[in-house]
């Protein structure tokens, strides 16, 4: 999907502008998901563009929601490696992708199932914690 950041900071988010029909759905953010195929152990990141959710991103669409799902996570895992999406070859399922998902200005974590080494400071990850209580 194309996007293009718009220079403006959302509750410390960078702002894209989406396409039509998601430009009139609210305020668009870009996140980065570090994606780890539990098989084979590799992580990739993959660019993702999610709507506001009050004054932050939702947890709910990683833990719950539709990007919790594996069929979801296989095709960000595909892209994120120059593959193309191929939804013949997807199977709905939870545990065989995990993710982290990463605030692109500070690289301070949001939602974490990978754990280990965080790609921000600790400073950022706690506050983005704290922020999300």
């Amino acid at each position: 999907m194309d996007y293009q950041r718009t220079g403006r900071v959302v509750h410390g988010w960078p702002e894209v502008e989406m396409p039509p029909p998601h430009n009139t759905a609210g305020t668009w953010v870009e996140v980065w998901v570090d994606i780890r195929c539990e098989r084979t152990g590799e992580v990739r990141r993959h660019v993702a563009h999610e709507l506001m959710d009050g004054d932050g991103i939702s947890w709910f669409l990683w833990s719950d929601g539709n990007f919790s799902c594996d069929c979801n996570r296989s095709q960000m895992f595909r892209e994120a490696g120059g593959e193309a999406t191929n939804w013949d070859d997807v199977s709905c399922g939870d545990g065989a992708f995990q993710v982290r998902t990463i605030n692109p200005l500070t690289g301070a974590l949001h939602y974490d199932e990978i754990g280990g080494e965080a790609h921000g400071s600790e400073e950022g990850r706690r506050k983005e914690v704290l922020d999300a209580d």
